[in-house]
């Protein structure tokens, strides 16, 4: 089924596991170009390397403004 997102971008937040890093492959493999974000550095390279798709990740903690 054609969603009609591809090629749109999203950034999605707590996303190196669970349902985050679950509705950030979903919709890299729509054609989405995703950006993710974790409090860790290494599950941030672990979701990347798994989701693909050119997604990009970034360390930072957004339970906080200053995150």
């Amino acid at each position: 089924m054609d969603l009609g997102i591809a090629g749109k971008r999203a950034a999605v937040a707590a996303s190196s596991k669970g349902l985050g890093f679950e509705t950030a492959r979903a919709l890299a493999e729509e054609g989405v170009q995703i950006a993710i974000c974790s409090r860790d550095a290494e599950r941030v390279d672990q979701a990347l390397a798994q989701i693909g798709n050119g997604c990009v990740g970034f360390v930072c903690d957004v339970s906080h403004g200053e995150g």
